[in-house]
């Protein structure tokens, strides 16, 4: 699996997400890691506050996912640069649409954790910085 788009991740081969389990994957691990949270790095691309696409894709190149995002268009403004993160509200909605988002109830989201709403054995992008 991979992550494309505006950043670029590839998961080492041994990676397996199950169900009720979370990655995060980070601009820079050691900020999780030194709480406690075990965390992917990606070295390649950035998460421009005008917006990008993140694409979730398998061995295949097939598209899992994909978050479209930008800085218009209704997206929550808490989450542009004030530490809040974006949550999708439920993993079964349309992750394209604005409407389908909220900002996090607390500074830094919940990373490694569910969001408020937990769905049972689902996989999910959470938390994407």
């Amino acid at each position: 699996m991979k992550i494309t788009g505006v950043i670029d991740f590839v998961f080492p081969g041994n990676s397996f997400i199950g169900p009720k389990e979370y990655q995060v994957i980070a601009k820079d691990k050691s900020v999780y890691e030194n709480i406690g949270i075990f965390a992917y790095q990606w070295n390649d691309g950035n998460l421009p506050n005008s917006g990008g696409n993140i694409e979730l894709v398998n061995v295949s190149d097939d598209e899992i996912d994909l978050v479209s995002y930008s800085n218009s268009f209704n997206w929550p403004t808490s989450a542009d640069g004030q530490g809040f993160s974006l949550e999708l509200r439920n993993p079964d909605d349309e992750n394209l649409a604005t409407q389908n988002w909220r900002v996090s109830n607390m500074v830094g989201g919940t990373p490694g954790n569910a969001n408020k709403l937990t769905i049972n054995n689902l996989l999910c992008i959470n938390e994407i910085q």
